[in-house]
């Protein structure tokens, strides 16, 4: 075989090309009337439907680590405003059948009036979704109270007993309502993950418990508390959660016998009215993690801290009980004491910045 000059060369793949220039093909592409097998369709009509929900779950999905899977921050750190996302489903009938089973996987709901829509819609008759099948999140929040004339409670749990695919559920419900028996219209065989806001009182305790634990699914919780007598004496065994968020509205942690021996990431929030003497905190952390730390790999701290928040040092020994801990997230601190054999890395915030230590 006769010897080629390297000028001769040519590249194995011809379409590797500047990416301007790839635009550029592209849009006289989808221009080409060659193209197009109907009048009336859109240039952007002719996107594969998996090419559209790769392209439109950046907007939709929410970023993060397990904590972001509960509905409550999936709500919050959503990318895009629902008009924009509905604004999607309006481009074409493409666009729309990829953007409507993305618009309602995950909803959110905050009166009563938006409950009455919903399960009207859930209701109506649609030659081209299921809408019910769609629902698989659901965010109700009712604290405000301003809907006293209307029945929610009924009406939710209408909502529920017609979602057959609903897996994952935000629930703050509105004053003296009876939210234990609401939740009992989910299926308990898809319930995977729940969020429980700050309206769920103590008295509901004892019936709260026991409908968490007739939860084989369950994996991540978040869930509030007040003091320390709401739970004394009870016992709450979560056998399958990996993922807890505990957020107390008291300086002293739950007095309650607490089993989850599946338990990897752990998020405690102490957020009382006042700032929480230091060495307080590190003694209620201590309890909490005695109980329930032993197979921790991920542990998220956020409280106020005494002396007007000033950061101030934290000692690692607080974290004994926690010998599998990888990650630590901490707010407002100045130093560390001690040590621990087997954190890697520490996230201490700060007014909203973030700095990363690694070890």
């Amino acid at each position: 075989m006769d010897p080629v000059s390297l000028n001769e060369l040519r590249p194995a793949m011809n379409l590797i090309t500047e990416p301007a220039t790839q635009l550029g093909d592209l849009v006289c592409g989808l221009q080409d009337l060659s193209l197009k097998d109907g009048h009336g369709k859109t240039d952007a009509g002719h996107l594969f439907p998996e090419i559209l929900c790769t392209i439109f779950s950046f907007a939709f999905d929410c970023v993060g680590n397990g904590f972001a899977m509960l509905p409550k921050i999936r709500t919050q750190s959503s990318q895009l405003s629902l008009r924009d996302k509905t604004s999607c489903s309006m481009v074409c009938k493409h666009w729309r059948d990829a953007a409507v089973p993305m618009l309602y996987e995950h909803v959110v709901l905050h009166c009563g009036w938006q409950l009455s829509i919903f399960l009207r819609t859930l209701n109506s008759q649609s030659d081209s979704f299921n809408y019910r099948r769609l629902v698989k999140s659901l965010d109700v929040d009712l604290d405000a109270g301003y809907d006293r004339g209307v029945d929610c409670d009924q009406i939710l749990e209408d909502i529920l007993s017609v979602c057959p695919n609903l897996a994952e559920m935000a629930y703050n419900p509105s004053p003296n309502s009876g939210a234990v028996r609401v939740m009992k219209r989910l299926d308990p065989s898809l319930l995977t993950c729940l969020w429980l806001g700050d309206s769920m009182r103590s008295e509901s305790s004892p019936d709260l418990f026991h409908f968490l634990q007739e939860l084989p699914k369950l994996e991540v919780l978040s869930m509030h508390y007040y003091s320390m007598s709401e739970y004394e004496g009870l016992s709450l065994r979560l056998p399958h959660v990996t993922t807890l968020s505990l957020i107390c509205r008291s300086w002293s942690a739950p007095t309650c016998a607490l089993s989850t021996p599946s338990l990897t990431q752990l998020s405690i929030t102490f957020s009382g009215p006042f700032h929480t003497p230091r060495h307080r905190v590190r003694r209620e952390i201590h309890k909490i993690t005695v109980a329930i730390g032993h197979a921790l790999r991920f542990l998220d701290i956020d409280c106020h801290w005494d002396s007007g928040g000033t950061p101030g040092p934290f000692d690692l020994k607080t974290l004994e009980p926690c010998q599998e801990l990888r990650h630590l997230v901490i707010r407002s601190v100045s130093s560390f004491v001690g040590t621990h054999p087997n954190l890697r890395f520490i996230d201490v915030w700060r007014v909203g910045n973030c700095s990363t230590i690694s070890r």
